[in-house]
């Protein structure tokens, strides 16, 4: 799997892109790099594009994710616009990870195109 993470440097946007095939290890390597550039508490703005990507994370694996943000105790108010296309068989498990985080109180919201997803994250608070 190949992943990026960098910050937009206009917006401030901590944007992450992922492609190939997806394992647990990338996603919690590519998750703390992330977090890496998120100083202070908050609230920061993550954007993570999916681009011809596939998943074999278990339904598990995806539950625990959002354990990663947990226990580097950030502001809840921080926001993730997840965006996915070109992917094969992805979308349910971005949208359980959606459904997962929400659940557990934070503001993540799925798109299926970068521009929607970048106006959305424009929107929310920034610290």
């Amino acid at each position: 799997m190949e992943w990026k993470v960098f910050i937009e440097p206009d917006s401030g946007i901590i944007h992450s892109v992922y492609s190939g095939e997806i394992t647990k290890r990338d996603v919690m390597a590519a998750t703390e790099k992330a977090l890496s550039y998120a100083t202070g508490r908050g609230p920061h703005r993550f954007l993570t594009e999916h681009k011809q990507a596939t998943s074999l994370l278990s339904t598990m694996d995806i539950f625990d994710t959002p354990d990663q943000w947990e226990k580097a105790d950030l502001n809840r108010l921080n926001s993730l616009a997840l965006v996915i296309y070109e992917t094969e068989g992805y979308e349910n498990d971005i949208l359980f990870y959606e459904t997962v985080c929400r659940n557990r109180g934070w503001n993540v919201r799925v798109f299926d195109n970068y521009q929607d997803a970048h106006e959305w994250l424009l929107k929310q608070p920034f610290a």
